[in-house]
């Protein structure tokens, strides 16, 4: 008498806007809301294509600068989850992941910063990747890389789908940008 256990395969079904945006906005809150104790919501802005990327002053002045953490997909699923946030807020983060006061050096500043937007990023991608894997979109993640950079500068250097996702956190803003290889 005994028992045959199947285990069962995950529920295949079309990557679409509407299941990254809804599984994206879960992930993004889950891990501030756990690692940061911050909300964020997404916005009507976010948008799908080649024009949809990140903000620009439409002024001609500079941007501020930004910080980039970017993780790699590969597998069912190919491509980037990439995390920008300005400076100042990964400032405001990194002190708030770790606890710490306003006393860095700006070497200790920058390390920190890049550790823990990393760290954020690492999380953030990995949770909306386990939710998609349910969905039959397995995938690996590459090692987390952190960049100063400014919006609108970063092309992919391969055909992708392109989606982008504004997110408000109190005062500041979080864009995702996700790109799969066509």
């Amino acid at each position: 008498n005994s028992m045959t256990v199947v285990p069962t395969q995950p529920q295949s079904q079309e990557l679409t806007e509407a299941l990254i945006r809804v599984r994206l906005s879960k992930a993004l809150k889950d891990v501030f809301r756990v690692m940061l104790r911050r909300q964020v919501d997404l916005c009507d802005q976010s948008a799908q294509g080649e024009s949809a990327l990140v903000p620009t002053s439409g002024t001609g002045e500079a941007l501020p600068t930004h910080v980039l953490g970017t993780v790699g997909y590969v597998g069912k699923l190919n491509g980037a989850f990439n995390l920008y946030v300005t400076e100042e807020f990964a400032t405001a983060l990194t002190r708030q992941l770790l606890r710490a006061n306003e006393h860095y050096t700006k070497r200790t500043a920058e390390t920190a910063i890049t550790d823990a937007i990393g760290e954020i990023t690492n999380m953030a991608s990995g949770v909306f990747k386990n939710s998609l894997a349910a969905n039959g979109f397995t995938c690996r993640l590459t090692t987390p890389k952190v960049f100063r950079c400014r919006l609108g500068t970063m092309e992919p250097t391969f055909t992708a789908n392109r989606y982008v996702y504004h997110f408000n956190s109190a005062e500041s803003r979080v864009v995702v940008e996700l790109l799969f290889r066509a």
